[in-house]
């Protein structure tokens, strides 16, 4: 008499606990620790590559500008500010304002009308050498810019101004500066460049008028 035994199925393997089983070796090597306690990770023993390495020296600005341009056809003149933060006495991170305190006219929607204009934005500048006497920098500037058209009204025996007409437009700006270290705590710089304003849509002016050569003096107070 034959006795037949029963048959055991086989024990099938998923291909999903084979990948975490995989997933799970993997990390193992990767957190075992090589000759000299360093992880194998496969990357070379090269220094991670950075924009600024090694010791960063800190510092800081602020400081008036005056700027001389063109707007419509006239010259004018810009007052305002600009401040920053200096890394390793090489580059600078920060922004500025400009206004124009020139009275201008153009042909707005009530006949010849003053036309306001102002902008400012983020600044970026590199200085060459900037422990020299004197030295060079480039400094860019990108941001927005304010125009209105404006008209005085009297109440009485005050005066007021009123605008009407107003445009936000893009402005960006690329001058060469030389500079001047007077002390430790103060340096002025001369440069000249170029302003280019876009989206204009004013009546009266177009990008053309208030783009334009500049001129520029500014004065730098803080720690280098």
């Amino acid at each position: 008499m034959t006795i037949r035994r029963p048959s055991r199925e086989r024990p099938s393997i998923r291909p999903f606990s084979v990948t975490i089983a995989l997933l799970l070796a993997a990390g193992a090597v990767n957190a075992d620790p090589g000759p000299g306690g360093h992880h194998r990770t496969g990357r070379t023993d090269h220094p991670e590559q950075t924009l600024v390495s090694g010791d960063v020296e800190h510092g800081g600005f602020g400081g008036p500008v005056v700027k001389v341009s063109d707007v419509d056809g006239d010259a004018v003149l810009f007052a305002g500010g600009r401040g920053g933060w200096i890394i390793n006495h090489t580059l600078v991170i920060g922004g500025g304002g400009y206004g124009m305190v020139t009275e201008v006219r153009a042909d707005g929607p009530r006949g010849r009308e003053r036309l306001d204009f102002g902008y400012g934005g983020f600044e970026v500048e590199y200085l060459v050498q900037s422990d020299l006497l004197v030295h060079g920098s480039i400094l860019a500037l990108v941001g927005a810019g304010g125009l209105s058209y404006a008209y005085d009204t009297r109440d009485g025996d005050a005066q007021h101004a009123r605008h009407d007409e107003q445009d936000a437009v893009f402005v960006t700006e690329l001058l060469a500066q030389v500079e001047l270290n007077v002390t430790t705590w103060f340096r002025l710089a001369l440069g000249g460049g170029y302003r280019l304003v876009r989206d204009v849509d004013l009546v009266g002016v177009d990008d053309g008028a208030l783009s334009a050569p500049v001129g520029s003096l500014s004065a730098k107070f803080g720690r280098f």
